[in-house]
Parts: C-alpha cells; structure tokens; sequence
C-alpha cells in the first residue's frame, strides 16, 4: 500500500489558501508515486488579476487563447522528481496541473492550481515522489480557464536513478544523472548514404550512443554502437548510414545509455530525404541524322523517375539560343527507361532532351544531334577510255564549295584523294577524273565543326577493272 507523505507547513497555508479561494483540492495517488507537494505557480500578480476580474468591463475583450508549455525535469532521483512548465493567460486567472506516468496515457496527474491572471507566461512545477527507480516517465503541462477545455502541453520524459547507482567519485546516488541527448541533423546526404549527427553529455559516467533509423517512425534499423565517453560537458557525435533507397524520406534519432539508467536516453526524433539521381540520356552510339531525312532516335533514360514515364523529346536548334520546342508525340518509357522516338527531319545540328509530362516538368541534360549535310555521288564513263565522270549533288548547297572525290583503299584506314570537284549553281557538282585503278569511291564534303551542319560523305560506289 502506499502512503501519502506529510505535508510541510508551508505547503499546508498554500493547501488553506486554494480551499478558501473555492478550488477543489486532492493529492491524486498512484502505484506510479505521489505528488510530494502542491506545485509553486510564479504569479506575484493573483491578488491584482482576481481584483479586476471581479471588476465589471464595460466592453468585454476577447479572450485570448491559452498558452502552456511544458519544459524539463530536474532534481531526478531514484524516486523523486521536479518537473516544470508555463503557464499564459493572457489577462485572464489560468489553472494547471501536470499529467505524468509510464506512458503517453497519463496514469496520474498533480492536483489543480491556480497560475494567475498575468499577461505573460509563468513558470509552474510539481514535485513527484515515490516513484520507480531505472524507469521513463512521461509528463507534460496541462492548462485551463474556469469555463474552457483543457490545453496541453508537449510529452516530456525523464528517467529517474538506478537503485544504488554511484556518484562519480562516490556517495549517494542522489546526484547521478542519466546522459542528456540532443539528435541533431543529416549532413551530407546522397542518393545511398548519409551522415546522421547528435549532441550528448554523459555527466561524467561512461557513454555509449547509437542512432535508430527507418523510413517510418517506428525506425527498424539501427548503428553499431559506440562511446560518447564519459566527459561532463556536451560532445560532437556522428555515424554514416549506407544502403539507403534514393528519394525516399527517413526517420532517425540518437539513443544513449549509461549506468545512470536501466533504460536507454532517446533523442527527438528527426528526418532527411536521401537525394535523386539526376536524369541522364544515354546513346548505344552518338546520334546522327542525315540534313532533312526523318529518323528514329533510340536510347536510354537513366535517374530517379526515369521508368515507365511519359516524356516529350525537346529540341534547341543550331546556334542553339536556349529555347527548346517539343519534337513529335509523347512517348512512355520501358520499366528500364528505354525509348524509342520517330524524330522528323532536322536540318541542322541541334540539341535535343527529354521532358516530363509532369507539372513541373523535369528534364533530362541536353545532347547534341549533329545532322550531316546529304551528298550523292554516281560515276559514268565517258567517251575517253580511263576517263570517268564523278557527279552529285550537295544539300545544303554553298555555290563554290569543294567536294573531295576519294579511294578508299583495303587495309587503309585514311582515304586518298584523287580529285575534287566544286559545287555549281542548283547543288550539283561534276568532273571528269584520269581513274587507273579500281575500287571504291566516295565524294566527302568537310564542314566547321562549329557550323550549321557537320562533314559529310556519299555512299560508296564501286568501280571495276572493266570500266576504266
């Protein structure tokens, strides 16, 4: 059975005080521990606040809404606690009470009392006793007006002392103290990895700290653990995590445990998101097309969101001025990001993306098409035997561009130029070679690597013994 502590003196007039003001009075007991003592409300303003709440207004102001704040524990012992809070009644008398227990269900609660009628907030506290030692408790401040609903504050936790802990350097347990923790942020992130950071004080017991994490708030992964030392001022700690899905948000919080307690010290707990994978255009070869010839342009889309997409091919045309317009239909990608677009004509280089049908749209990097002039070529004879006539066309056409007519020669990798040819007026071109040997032959066309176009070649035609 438990028993109810004597009241001190002191706590007695405040007891008569509360009765005689018409509050309702009772020390709650609970296997959890009893309230040692009423709570102390700062309010050096009661007598004033009751005064003009008893004076008539002549324009009733609307109320303002109540304000609590529930703050720390200290003073924890084996079985003994203080713990704190604040009160704002905004003008008008406010009462609290705390509620505190092994859970966020609240098993017990102090006794109701009154924080004034002050226009800013007030520091309140209670006195617990008689609970467990090594054992979590949760509390938080409770406010409210005579004829209002309740308002609570935030969930705060203590743990008090294992029985017979030792003080560093001996004596009584009364002043060990278990870690205090603060979980702090996630830096560097990336799309796998992150760094996960905390502040601890071990208040001079030995230390050890690990990080909880998961994508929800119940974690389900943790670190190894490690020392945090057994110093008695707040350190720096930090653990990498790996193997993290990308885009993909993350629960965390420190945890640290001493001697000081049977059960372990838990941060706040925080998130992070791990990062996306930029979207990249990939090419089994770089693409070409040939000046005004429509084409397919197949590859692959790689990044976060690259798989079974809708996406639109975009294109910034030669000199390449920034603005991009949509080439064709859209287009879903494969569950591997592949795509396959019919692109019309282009006729000239020109740097092409992919964009999202989303709102808003994301985008791939830019590459760039390079679109080769078209060239022809046909070879005839001629009336002179070992004469050849080597004619084509160019397009686009430059009048006064030069066409090289080339042997391409077996095992030689670098062409031989056999003659040239210039292009006329309407895009055609035409000259009559000395040809003595037989082979293929092509007509190329060299262009600035910085133009409209990029260099270009015919097919190849064959010529035999025969015809020269």
């Amino acid at each position: 059975m438990l028993s109810l502590k004597p009241i001190k003196s002191t706590r007695r007039l405040a007891l008569s005080a509360a009765l005689l003001c018409g509050a309702t009075s009772a020390l709650t007991l609970s296997a959890l521990g009893v309230v040692q003592a009423s709570q102390s409300a700062t309010a050096a303003n009661t007598g004033a606040a009751n005064t003009r709440a008893a004076q008539p207004r002549a324009h009733a102001a609307k109320k303002k809404v109540l304000v609590v704040h529930t703050a720390g524990a200290n003073e924890v012992t084996e079985t003994t606690a203080a713990i704190h809070g604040s009160v704002d009644g905004h003008g008008s008398e406010a009462f609290y009470y705390f509620q505190y227990g092994l859970t966020t269900a609240y098993e017990a609660t102090t006794t109701e009392m009154s924080a004034g009628a002050a226009n800013s907030p007030v520091k309140v506290s209670a006195e617990l006793s008689e609970l467990t030692p090594g054992t979590v408790y949760h509390f938080r401040a409770v406010g409210k007006r005579a004829t209002s609903e309740p308002v609570f504050g935030v969930d705060h936790t203590f743990t008090t002392l294992l029985a017979g802990a030792k003080k560093v350097g001996g004596g009584s347990s009364s002043k060990v103290r278990a870690p205090s923790v603060t979980t702090g942020g996630a830096r560097p992130i990336s799309y796998s990895t992150a760094t996960l950071s905390a502040t601890i004080n071990p208040h001079g017991l030995a230390t050890s700290y690990y990080f909880q994490y998961g994508t929800t708030a119940s974690f389900g992964s943790q670190t190894l653990t490690e020392s945090a030392g057994a110093g008695t001022v707040p350190v720096k700690v930090s653990q990498s995590v790996a193997g993290l899905t990308l885009a993909t948000t993350y629960h965390f919080r420190v945890v640290a445990t001493s001697s000081a307690s049977a059960t372990p010290v838990y941060g706040q707990p925080h998130v992070f998101t791990t990062s996306r994978l930029r979207l990249r255009l990939e090419f089994p070869t770089k693409p070409t097309a040939v000046y005004g010839r429509p084409f397919t342009l197949n590859g692959t889309l790689t990044g976060t969101g690259s798989a079974g997409q809708a996406f639109v091919l975009q294109a910034d045309p030669f000199p390449y001025t920034g603005t991009f317009t949509q080439l064709g239909e859209p287009v879903v990608t494969s569950s591997t990001g592949g795509f396959s677009i019919h692109v019309p004509g282009l006729r000239t280089n020109t740097l092409v993306r992919l964009a999202s049908t989303t709102v808003p749209p994301s985008y791939s990097p830019s590459v760039t098409v390079r679109v080769a002039a078209r060239v022809t070529l046909h070879v005839r004879a001629t009336r002179h035997r070992g004469y050849l006539l080597f004619a084509g066309s160019v397009e686009p056409a430059k009048v006064g561009q030069t066409v090289l007519l080339q042997l391409l020669k077996p095992g030689v990798l670098t062409p031989v130029t056999v003659g040239k040819a210039t292009v006329k007026r309407g895009s055609h071109f035409a000259v009559v070679l000395a040809i003595s040997r037989a082979g293929r032959y092509r007509a190329a066309l060299n262009l600035p690597s910085t133009g409209a176009q990029s260099s270009s070649v015919s097919g190849l035609v064959r010529i035999r013994q025969a015809a020269i």
